[in-house]
């Protein structure tokens, strides 16, 4: 459903039905493939400039009233942590260039600011 590179170009990044996967772009293999509830399939992607973060965010299904964004550990695949608040899909996410700030962006047109800080190490 999307797909992002790394900043470095080394891991790609791709949400699925059913999974989100990460893949090691120079050798072309599988890092993680993890799987996810049907109402938290991703479909907005970015990495944080540094590379060692991934948001995911999710497509509105029938009977969610709020959309998750999860922030992943890029070296485990370990979800940091979970965010709520969009009540439609989640059409896009970038991070500030410190990755201390996260925006999103929902198909009813809002744009969320999350801070970042408690979850991750600049």
């Amino acid at each position: 459903m999307n797909i992002a590179f790394s900043p470095c170009g080394k891991v790609v990044a791709g949400g699925m039905y059913g999974e989100l996967r990460m893949w090691c772009a120079e050798n072309l293999t599988t890092l993680f493939a993890i799987p996810q509830p049907q109402s938290e399939e991703p479909f907005a992607l970015a990495f944080s400039s540094c590379g060692r973060y991934l948001a995911s965010g999710t497509w509105w299904q029938e009977g969610m009233e709020k959309m998750a964004i999860k922030l992943w550990d890029v070296a485990s695949g370990e979800n940091i942590t979970t965010l709520w608040g969009h009540p439609t899909d989640i059409q896009s996410l970038a991070f500030s260039p410190d990755g201390t700030l996260l925006a999103s962006g929902s198909f009813d047109g809002t744009i969320m600011l999350w801070n970042l800080k408690p979850y991750i190490d600049p």
